[in-house]
């Protein structure tokens, strides 16, 4: 088992070929906890991130403590498996925003998005009551690049200007650097 700390960085330059790694089908033999980072290009790795929560005080109305971004670097990875167990009662919230309106993931909720796995490169905004750590396992995302199409339409006069405003998120097990063309 290969565990990167918080603030650790592996590098991987060619193939990672260790078949308990490489070739595991389990993938807790690479495990990145938060904050630390592996930079790869290697296609059917499998690892498994843990991810600090932040839990926020649902006691207080309109508390913005327990809210963070997140984004996925596994490769269709099921929404399901970054809720918590004992968030299965509903006491988390998992957003989507696309242009002018949050989607919220529980049924019950009005504007509710129905993905089953995270969109490679779109950032969501989660929120739990109890949950200290949250997990993502599968395959890494191994491009080295990625590009999103989004629609923008011109700004009116009196409407919201956010409504050409998308969350992306890094789909990297990296920091990604940030490149206009």
């Amino acid at each position: 088992t290969v565990t990167i700390q918080g603030d650790g960085i592996i590098t991987i330059n060619g193939s990672l070929t260790a078949d308990n790694v490489y070739n595991n089908t389990q993938a807790g033999n690479l495990c990145i906890n938060d904050g630390g980072q592996l930079r790869q290009n290697n296609t059917n790795l499998n690892g498994k991130f843990v991810m600090n929560i932040v839990k926020g005080d649902w006691t207080v109305e309109n508390d913005t403590t327990g809210w963070q971004f997140i984004s996925s670097p596994i490769n269709n990875a099921p929404i399901t498996q970054f809720i918590p167990a004992n968030q299965a009662q509903g006491d988390y919230d998992l957003y989507r925003y696309d242009g002018g309106m949050w989607y919220n993931h529980k049924a019950e909720e009005n504007n509710q998005f129905n993905d089953e796995t995270f969109v490679y490169g779109r950032a969501y905004l989660a929120s739990y009551e109890d949950a200290e750590t949250a997990t993502l396992s599968g395959k890494l995302n191994a491009e080295k690049t990625f590009a999103r199409q989004y629609s923008y339409t011109e700004e009116v006069e009196n409407e919201d200007k956010l409504k050409n405003f998308f969350l992306v998120g890094n789909p990297f097990t990296f920091d990604m650097d940030l490149k206009y063309m």
